[in-house]
């Protein structure tokens, strides 16, 4: 009598980071050198773990912003839609709130969970406020930590991060501001 022992490779699926940066350049970052434009003395920033990232995994080099401004251009990414059939077409709604992701949108976060992804957001989200449709949690997201809101993540200074919805106050920074840190600096005190 045989016997035949099935030995099956237990297929393990790759972790995916989407490292998402609003106005950076190109050029800017060590992963993507480039020839310098005559004048500029900037070398590249210093990113060594994101070329062990572009040296581990896959470096896309080949791509466009979906907008010209934030919002817009996360709104784009997260559901790959032209920017012409996109939900959020700038950095404000209406009433000075975040334009919000419809809850029909799907994004990248829906199609990874629904394949068994964890899927979490760490940093500035803006496409949709606590209590709105475009919440990241209603839209695949399982963590989040950082600040929802696009116009407040332009603060160095935030009153408060979310984590869920959590909203989490950091009281060093209620009277920090750009001004006092950088003209008193020992008398600045702030967290981030």
């Amino acid at each position: 009598m045989t016997h035949v022992a099935s030995i099956t490779k237990i297929q393990q699926r790759p972790n995916i980071i989407m490292v998402l940066a609003d106005d950076l350049g190109y050029c800017e970052v060590e992963p993507y050198p480039c020839r310098v434009p005559q004048g500029h003395n900037q070398p590249p920033i210093s990113t060594p773990n994101l070329v062990r990232f572009a040296a581990e995994g896959l470096k896309f080099t080949n791509s466009y912003a979906g907008a010209p401004v934030c919002a817009p251009s996360r709104c784009t990414l997260m559901t790959g839609k032209h920017s012409g059939h996109a939900t959020v077409r700038g950095n404000k709604g209406f009433d000075g709130s975040d334009w919000p992701l419809e809850p029909n949108d799907i994004t990248a976060a829906d199609v990874l969970k629904s394949v068994g992804y964890y899927t979490a957001i760490v940093g500035k989200w803006g496409l949709g406020d606590l209590g709105t449709t475009g919440w990241m949690r209603k839209h695949g997201f399982d963590y989040f930590y950082g600040i929802s809101n696009q116009a407040q993540a332009h603060n160095y200074y935030p009153n408060s991060v979310m984590e869920n919805e959590i909203q989490i106050p950091l009281p060093l920074n209620q009277d920090a501001s750009r001004i006092k840190c950088m003209s008193r600096p020992s008398t600045c005190n702030y967290s981030h």
